[in-house]
């Protein structure tokens, strides 16, 4: 069985949230690893034993073995909308092209979310946030690229077609989910009234932890935990793992007016590109 749904990204912004509110719905099954990865530009440990470039592309229906005769089959790997892979091999699965949903977050906010989920759950960078947004001279400026929202959409817009593929905005996404995925559920044809009564729970959000090679661990376990109860152990392991996130300080936040003034002419050129989007909502965003 082939996907015929793909969300593609961005990262820190709401896909996971998504994922499971998709899943949720009696006419659709996500695969049981949200992330498989499989069309990731690299190998990593999350794709490990399975991915495109040690394997068959047959071997990415494993993925979905699960999902019977559902309406809408569907993964979540929020790294596809910069993968060069994924672009080359999505549209021509043997299947047939998928639609695809990204999400978008104000570039720059959804970086610094990243930061910090980076630096303080994980626990995979000690860069400041200067470091990492590539202000520092000398520092890499490839997590500040990925805010170029209009560079990746493009190359999908033209792979695709534009009536293949549904752009999200993260801020909406939050703040009204029953319209969004009532919206969602048109371009999906399925039923629209299974939203009309359910709760909306957020997935993913980021904390910091006391110990970060436990939480790999955790990690690594949840695809084996039934989705029903993951949840339930996710609240658990929250009151385990969990710890308060330092306050943001002036600088940090001086650092993040700088990065939102660079994302400046990406932005506009994002508007031109999709212009029927609620930008006024990025216009009253938060930190």
């Amino acid at each position: 069985m082939w996907p015929n749904l793909i969300v593609g990204g961005a990262p820190k912004s709401g896909t996971s949230s998504l994922y499971f509110w998709l899943d949720a719905h009696p006419e659709v099954c996500g695969s049981p690893v949200k992330e498989p990865f499989f069309f990731d530009d690299t190998v990593s440990r999350f794709n490990q034993g399975c991915n495109i470039h040690e394997n068959p592309i047959e071997d990415y229906q494993k993925h979905f073995e699960r999902c019977g005769q559902a309406k809408v089959v569907f993964e979540a790997s929020a790294v596809y909308l910069y993968s060069r892979t994924a672009l080359e091999w999505i549209p021509k699965l043997p299947g047939g092209a998928p639609k695809m949903v990204f999400l978008l977050r104000e570039p720059a906010a959804r970086l610094y979310s990243k930061w910090k989920f980076n630096r303080y759950k994980l626990r995979t960078t000690q860069a400041t946030w200067s470091e990492f947004a590539g202000i520092e001279p000398g520092s890499d400026p490839q997590h500040f690229r990925e805010g170029f929202y209009a560079e990746f959409l493009s190359r999908w817009f033209e792979a695709l077609g534009r009536d293949r593929v549904q752009v999200l905005l993260f801020e909406e996404l939050i703040g009204d989910p029953r319209t969004v995925l009532e919206r969602l559920a048109r371009f999906l044809e399925i039923d629209l009234d299974f939203y009309n009564k359910y709760g909306f729970p957020q997935h993913n959000e980021t904390y910091a932890t006391r110990n970060p090679g436990l939480h790999r661990k955790a990690v690594g376990f949840l695809p084996l935990v039934p989705k029903g109860l993951q949840p339930s152990l996710s609240a658990l392991y929250r009151r385990l793992n969990a710890t308060p996130m330092p306050q943001s300080d002036p600088g940090e936040r001086a650092v993040l007016d700088e990065v939102r003034g660079r994302y400046g002419p990406s932005v506009d050129e994002l508007k031109a590109l999709c212009p029927n989007m609620p930008w006024g909502l990025w216009s009253k965003r938060g930190s």
